[in-house]
C-alpha cells in the first residue's frame, strides 16, 4: 500500500511537472501571437520600481548590468512556475490519495476541486501582485484593454494547466481501484517514461520559443555605447544609445494613438500619428550644442 501511494504521488509531481511546461508554452505562444505579456516580465516590472537605488545598484554589479540582470529575472520566473506547478501536482497526487483511502467514490471530485481552487488562486494572487503592471500591452494596445487581454491570457494559460494536471496524472496512473491499486497491464514505470518523453518534446518546443523572443529581445541593443573612431557630432539614429526596461520592445499600433493639446490653449486639437508625420520637418542646430560636442570630443 505504501508504495501505491509513493507511486501516486510520483505521478502527481510528474503530471505536474508536464503540466507546467505545457503551461509556459501557452504562456508564450500568447506572447509572440497575440503580445500577452507574460508573468516572467510582469514580474520584474513590478519589483523594479520597489527597489531602492543602493539595492538596484548593488544588484547590477553583482549581475554584471542591467541586461544580465533581466535574463536571470526571466529565468527565474520561469523556474518558479515549473517549481510551483510541480508541487501542485504533488499536492493533486496527495489528496487523490487519500480521498481513495478514506472515502474512495468521490477521490475524483475531490481531485478536481483541489485542482479549481489550485489555478484559481494562483490566478487570484497573479492578478492581485501584478494588476499595477498588468495593462501592459506588447502590441500597442491601451491600457484598459491591455489590462482585460492579459488577465484572460493567464487564465486561459493557468486553465489549460490544471486540465492537463488532470489528464496526465490518469495517463500515467491508470485506472486505479478503490483499494489504491493500478488495473491496468501496463506499468506505470512504462507510462511515466512515456510522459516523461511528451515532457521532454514539449520542453524542446518551449526552448525554442525563447530562442526566438531571445532574437527580438533588447538585449543586443540595451544600453549599447557609442563610441569608435567613426563618431559624429550629431549620432546617427541607428546608433543611438538606447536603455529601455523591456525584455522585449513592444509594437506600437498607432491607431490607438493621439496626442491632445488642450487646457490653457487657445486652440485645442488632436493629432493622429499621420498628422505629425505630414507636418513639414526641419533640421535646427544650434551653435552652443556643436562647440560643447567639439570640446568633449577635444
Amino acid at each position: 500500500m505504501k508504495s501505491n501511494r509513493w507511486k501516486q504521488r510520483g505521478a502527481g509531481l510528474l503530471a505536474g511537472l508536464v503540466a507546467a511546461i505545457l503551461m509556459t508554452l501557452a504562456l508564450l505562444l500568447l506572447r509572440y501571437l497575440f503580445g500577452v505579456a507574460t508573468p516572467s516580465e510582469l514580474v520584474g516590472d513590478r519589483i523594479a520600481p520597489l527597489l531602492g537605488v543602493d539595492r538596484f545598484l548593488e544588484l547590477l554589479d553583482r549581475f554584471g548590468g542591467y541586461n544580465n540582470l533581466k535574463q536571470i529575472g526571466v529565468t527565474s520566473v520561469i523556474g518558479g512556475q515549473l517549481v510551483v506547478g510541480a508541487f501542485g501536482g504533488l499536492l493533486y497526487g496527495f489528496i487523490v490519495e487519500r480521498s481513495r483511502t478514506i472515502k474512495p467514490e468521490p477521490a475524483g471530485n475531490h481531485g478536481r476541486l483541489f485542482v479549481v481552487i489550485f489555478v484559481g488562486l494562483l490566478w487570484l494572487v497573479s492578478l492581485i501582485l501584478l494588476w499595477p503592471v498588468l495593462g501592459t500591452s506588447y502590441v500597442g494596445l491601451p491600457l484598459a484593454k491591455g489590462t482585460i487581454a492579459n488577465t484572460f491570457g493567464l487564465l486561459i494559460a493557468y486553465a489549460l494547466y490544471g486540465v492537463c494536471l488532470v489528464l496526465l496524472y490518469r495517463a500515467v496512473l491508470g485506472r486505479v481501484a478503490s483499494d489504491g491499486k493500478a488495473r491496468d497491464k501496463e506499468p506505470i514505470g512504462r507510462r511515466a517514461l512515456l510522459m516523461t518523453g511528451v515532457g521532454a518534446v514539449v520542453a524542446v518546443a518551449v526552448g525554442g520559443m525563447l530562442h526566438r523572443l531571445y532574437t527580438m529581445a533588447t538585449f543586443s541593443y540595451d544600453g549599447t555605447r557609442y563610441k569608435g573612431a567613426d563618431v559624429q557630432a550629431i549620432t546617427p539614429n541607428d546608433r543611438f544609445y538606447v536603455v529601455t526596461k523591456n525584455v522585449v520592445d513592444p509594437e506600437v499600433a498607432r491607431s490607438n494613438w493621439r496626442l491632445d493639446i488642450a487646457g490653457l490653449v487657445e486652440r485645442p486639437r488632436t493629432y493622429r500619428f499621420e498628422d505629425l508625420a505630414a507636418l513639414p520637418a526641419a533640421t535646427r542646430r544650434r551653435r552652443s550644442d556643436a562647440l560643447a560636442i567639439k570640446s568633449a570630443m577635444a
